[in-house]
């Protein structure tokens, strides 16, 4: 279907079960000439996880990896700062085997703390690995679309991916 559709490069928007047919899908997307340029990763170095990268070095590919996270926007700065320290643990593992797999690790704003622009750059920062840029999707902004022209100032340097689409200001 996305090759009748004319659709060349594919961002995977998986959940569990489709896991184990994981590895046909590769193969049936080189197969129809479609690269698979992103995967939505699991948001822990867990055995699904490394499941994943597995089967990605065994068939040579190398898609960005979406990471979400989460987090309370209205934490108190020791709160945030701790929440930033366990949040560099949990992403650094996954950019450093990510690495090894040849594979990009995009920060995915997803609501929450995380999903801030300013807190985002925060992150990555701290987590200082050269694989690890944002993957920004306007969807999930709504309420910064009256500084979007701020916010993609901040975020351009790092920017792997902007999800652009139709959207109202502080919409749902």
């Amino acid at each position: 279907m996305l090759k009748e559709l004319g659709i060349t490069k594919f961002a995977y928007d998986y959940r569990a079960e489709h896991i184990p047919t994981f590895e046909e899908e590769i193969v049936s997307l080189k197969e129809q000439g479609i690269e698979l340029n992103a995967w939505w990763f699991p948001g822990q170095m867990n055995d699904e996880a490394k499941g994943i990268l597995k089967l990605l070095k065994k068939h040579g590919e190398t898609p960005q990896l979406w990471v979400m996270g989460s987090g309370n926007e209205k934490m108190s700065a020791e709160e945030a700062d701790k929440f930033v320290a366990s949040e560099v643990m949990r992403l650094r593992s996954i950019a450093d085997a990510a690495n090894d797999a040849g594979c990009k690790v995009g920060l995915y704003n997803h609501g929450g703390w995380f999903g801030v622009p300013e807190n985002m750059i925060r992150l990555l920062t701290a987590i200082d690995r050269p694989n690890v840029g944002i993957v920004y999707n306007l969807h999930h902004a709504h309420d910064e679309l009256d500084r979007l022209p701020e916010v993609l100032k901040l975020l351009t340097p790092h920017l792997y991916v902007l999800n652009v689409n139709g959207m109202q200001t502080h919409g749902d």
